[in-house]
C-alpha cells in the first residue's frame, strides 16, 4: 500500500473520529446549557454525526485548496490531525453557526470568513480582500 493511501486512510479515520467526538461533546454540552435549543437543532439535524463528518471532510478539502490554507495534507499536520484547527473551525465557527439556525452551506461560509481572518490565511493570500463577518 502506498504511503499516500496510508496517510489518506489515517486522515479519514482521524476526521471520522473527530466528527463523532464533536457531535457527542457538543450534544452533551448543549443539552446541559440550553436544552430547548439543543433539542430543536438536533431535530433539524437528522444525522448530526454524518453532518459533522461531512463538515470535517469539507474542512480538510478547504485546508488543501488554493483558495484555502494551501496545505497539501489538509488537516493533517506534522503527523497528526490539526486538533486546534478542528476545534476552532468545527466547534467554534461551524457549530456556533448551526446552533444559531444557519444551514450547512451558510455555516461553511461562516467558517471560511473566520479562516480568512487568520494570520495563516492572510500570509498565504497577501493583498486579498478580507470580507468582514
Amino acid at each position: 500500500m502506498s504511503r499516500s493511501l496510508v496517510n489518506s486512510s489515517n486522515i479519514f479515520r482521524a476526521l471520522l473520529l473527530a466528527a463523532v467526538l464533536v457531535t457527542a461533546i457538543a450534544t452533551h454540552a448543549i443539552d446541559r446549557a440550553q436544552p430547548s435549543t439543543a433539542t430543536l437543532i438536533l431535530r433539524e439535524m437528522p444525522d448530526p454525526a454524518g453532518e459533522m463528518a461531512r463538515a470535517a471532510q469539507w474542512l480538510n478539502d478547504y485546508y488543501a485548496a488554493p483558495e484555502g490554507l494551501q496545505r497539501p495534507g489538509g488537516l493533517w499536520l506534522e503527523g497528526h490531525p490539526d486538533y486546534v484547527g478542528i476545534g476552532a473551525w468545527l466547534f467554534q465557527s461551524y457549530l456556533t453557526a448551526r446552533l444559531s439556525g444557519d444551514d450547512e452551506a451558510t455555516a461553511r461560509a461562516a467558517v471560511i470568513a473566520d479562516i480568512q481572518q487568520s494570520p495563516e490565511w492572510r500570509n498565504k493570500h497577501p493583498g486579498a480582500a478580507i470580507p468582514g463577518r
